[in-house]
């Protein structure tokens, strides 16, 4: 990635509220005949956006995550110049292209093909310009004869395909999209993914990505930010950023929750009413560390006598993300009824640092028919082990001990 000096983006001190103005400029007014503080930044709110700072240069992908709320569309609106600020300096260089909202730009009455136009003049491109790069935005938005249809017509996931088309083809500077791909099949919002990733080896492209897709801002941006309130709490690498984001909405639940509320989807026959987990010490704990060896303790009520059911533990990420599993299928014969308890050991449970739960499945041996599921049985945190895993940089859900070889290369022969 080649990052320029020269910001395109500049945001300095910048603060953001909807409404009228008259009453901000009464009680100004008001209070400078009295004589007191007219500083009405801190008296009149809510503040969408306060004291915010931030630069993007060419060559970089930034991302922008928080609650709803937190001020990120807003941003992104004030840098399209849809909305003006209340205070504070915004530069921006260069041609911008916003996906900010699904039928932004676009005429309901209008085809498919002919908002492409509408859109292209927009942006300060000429017909034939835009005649040049329609077979190209054509073939990347795949709708077929939907193209030259009214676009009142479409779904929510078409002109999410419309629209990323164009911002793909028309040779913009800065790129601002807002969630928007989140509308779309998994296929077109995996293109448009590896679209992005290209832009951000593009050194003439910048790109503000705003989603609450927390893993795909890790994977697509260089730099995040984090909003809360209208503010920016946290900035730094997009790997970095998120793992406070995730840590921070952890304690945030903990503290409503204390402990994950367990969801038993389907019982019949079978439940699994508590999990146990034992450290490698065969201590009772809900904190290992990484690499450790674990057991998994399920105590279950069997209503009747099952052959050989096939239990399977699931562990997932706390953003639902399933990591890892496993399943007794290849156990010897058993048989399960009444009360009881069964163990899983898991060596060297090489989870990364961080929050995760475990799932539980219960099937029939002979046709695989469900016969319970639960979801959050346990919640377990994983912290580092330094001593066995240094502290080197890793990314993901695990870690493993690797060594590296640098053979030395052998100059070439000179005649």
């Amino acid at each position: 990635m080649q990052v320029q000096d020269t910001p395109v983006i500049k945001v300095e001190s910048l603060w953001k509220r909807y409404g009228l103005p008259l009453k901000p400029f009464l009680h100004r007014m008001t209070m400078r005949l009295l004589g007191r503080d007219t500083s009405e930044r801190e008296i009149f709110g809510p503040w969408s956006l306060r004291e915010i700072d931030l630069e993007v240069r060419q060559g970089e992908t930034i991302g922008i995550i928080g609650r709803n709320g937190a001020g990120k569309s807003t941003l992104l609106k004030i840098l399209a110049g849809v909305t003006p600020p209340t205070y504070g300096k915004v530069q921006v260089n260069g041609r911008v292209f916003p996906m900010i909202e699904l039928n932004a730009g676009l005429h309901p009455e209008l085809t498919g093909r002919e908002n492409v136009y509408l859109l292209g003049a927009v942006m300060g491109l000429d017909r034939a310009r835009i005649t040049e790069l329609m077979p190209n935005i054509e073939a990347f938005c795949e709708l077929g004869v939907w193209f030259d249809r009214p676009v009142r017509k479409y779904s929510s996931g078409m002109l999410s395909r419309l629209g990323f088309s164009v911002a793909m083809n028309v040779d913009c500077d800065i790129l601002l999209v807002d969630e928007v791909l989140a509308v779309g099949d998994l296929s077109f919002q995996q293109k448009c993914y590896n679209q992005l990733a290209r832009y951000r080896g593009d050194p003439t492209k910048a790109v503000i990505l705003v989603s609450h897709n927390v893993r795909l801002i890790a994977r697509l941006c260089d730099r995040a930010y984090i909003f809360e309130e209208g503010e920016i709490i946290k900035t730094g690498t997009a790997e970095e950023v998120v793992n406070f984001y995730i840590e921070r909405t952890e304690q945030i639940q903990a503290q409503i929750d204390n402990v994950a509320q367990a969801h038993i989807e389907y019982a019949g026959g079978i439940s699994i009413h508590t999990v146990t987990m034992f450290n490698g010490d065969d201590e009772i704990t809900e904190t290992i560390k990484t690499g450790e060896d674990i057991r998994l303790r399920l105590h279950y009520t069997a209503d009747e006598a099952f052959e050989k059911p096939i239990f399977g533990i699931g562990i997932s990420s706390y953003d639902l993300l399933a990591i890892a599993g496993v399943d007794s299928w290849d156990v010897g014969n058993y048989v399960i009824n009444g009360e009881g308890t069964i163990d899983c050991s898991i060596r060297e449970l090489n989870l990364l640092p961080g929050t995760y739960f475990v799932n539980v499945t219960v099937t029939s041996f002979d046709g695989g028919a469900r016969i319970f599921l639960g979801r959050n049985l346990l919640r377990f945190r994983v912290i580092p082990d330094e001593e066995k895993y240094p502290p080197l940089k890793h990314t993901g859900f695990v870690a493993y001990l690797a060594s590296w070889d640098f053979n030395e290369q052998i100059p070439e022969k000179t005649v």
